[in-house]
């Protein structure tokens, strides 16, 4: 669920009192809509304060320490705010201060900016003058894509997992149809497969 959306139901559901809220209803309420974006605000706000103070002095420690650990830095951040957008859109009842948390580690240790800048300071230490250009493009185009391509993958990887689902379906009631079985048989069937694990 895209992080604007799952905003949408919390907010509709902290207002209603509703445990699972319709989206298109929420979507049409303006109390709803401006708790969302309220949300929205506090957690772009709890990233990005924190970011613009750390990012000062993050060439210094990106010099003193090294690249890679800048890059390590800002990928655990990155993976802190993923792993919270699934528990709050895994659980009905967690709170977006689990998010909020998150967008904080992250602004703290600098995001996805301090990824940019020691991916810039990588490249600029190990190419040469004649083509570090081409590789900032590259960087540039990396992003690009990951940006576009990345929800996309996302998109498809679901779709083939419903359809891996129900090809396992297909393929558990294939075996009583064309023997004939009955439910019992099926289920003596289902159980021996299940336990072949």
């Amino acid at each position: 669920m895209p992080l604007q959306q799952l905003l949408l139901v919390t907010a509709c559901s902290e207002i209603t009192g509703e445990t699972a809220p319709d989206y298109a209803i929420c979507a049409k309420n303006p109390r709803v809509q401006q708790r969302a974006a309220q949300w929205s605000l506090r957690l772009q706000m709890a990233e990005q304060i924190p970011a613009l103070f750390i990012l000062l002095g993050a060439g210094y420690f990106v010099d003193a320490l090294g690249r890679r650990w800048a890059l390590r830095v800002a990928g655990v951040s990155a993976v802190a705010v993923a792993f919270a957008s699934l528990f709050v859109s895994l659980f009905d009842n967690a709170s977006l201060w689990f998010l909020v948390a998150a967008f904080v580690l992250s602004g703290f240790c600098g995001g996805i900016l301090l990824f940019r800048l020691a991916a810039s300071a990588y490249i600029s230490d190990s190419s040469s003058i004649a083509h570090r250009t081409k590789y900032f493009l590259f960087l540039d185009a990396a992003f690009n894509c990951a940006i576009t391509v990345g929800p996309l993958i996302g998109a498809i990887l679901t779709v083939i997992g419903f359809l891996l689902a129900g090809a396992q379906v297909f393929f558990l009631f294939y075996p009583s149809k064309m023997f004939g079985w009955d439910s019992l048989d099926f289920g003596q069937f289902a159980l021996i497969a299940a336990s072949q694990k």
